[in-house]
């Protein structure tokens, strides 16, 4: 028995060496494909302007914005965090606790659907994991109906439909990036 246990290292120990000697190189690219992830950041489209540099159509960003309160650390930051909220947006810290706590999900619960930049950057500032930040992008036409047979429209995706924004779709809608 005693002989048995002795030999279990040096089985395993081999195991190890003709593991290294025959898939090492694999496994290695294996890893580090695994361990550099790419995410694609998709491309905005350009802005129209006239010819006195006002702008007729541009690209708008909102966020979604919602919150785990289950995830772990963020009892220590709950009153940070609901004294930030308050701030960014119209509602109290007292509103903004009273939704979390009858929240219907378990875990998460939805902040609000119409945050800009600005407000999503003070609630980042705080590095909470329980934020959970989703950015919807969208065309804003500055002057509405005017002009619109000739501006045309784009799509939720971003895509010109008709217009300046067909027309000149190839050229705006830029090249999707990398993180």
């Amino acid at each position: 028995m005693f002989t048995l246990l002795a030999l279990l290292p040096v089985a395993v120990l081999s195991q190890m060496v003709y593991i290294h000697l025959t898939e090492g190189p694999e496994l290695r690219v294996r890893g580090a494909e695994q361990a550099s992830a790419y995410e694609t950041l998709p491309a905005t489209r350009g802005t129209i302007y006239d010819r006195a540099g006002r702008a007729l159509a541009v690209n708008t960003a909102r966020y979604r914005v919602a919150l785990d309160p289950e995830e772990p650390g963020f009892a220590e930051h709950e009153d940070a965090f609901f004294a930030t909220l308050a701030d960014v947006t119209r509602h109290s810290e007292a509103y903004w606790r009273t939704r979390v706590d009858n929240r219907a999900s378990r875990r998460y619960v939805l902040l609000d659907s119409d945050m800009d930049q600005g407000q999503v950057e003070r609630l980042r500032a705080l590095g909470l994991r329980a934020l959970i930040v989703t950015g919807e992008y969208g065309r804003r036409y500055t002057y509405g109906s005017l002009a619109a047979h000739l501006l045309g429209l784009g799509d939720p995706d971003l895509r010109g439909r008709a217009g300046l924004e067909l027309q000149y779709d190839a050229l705006r809608k830029g090249t999707p990036g990398h993180r």
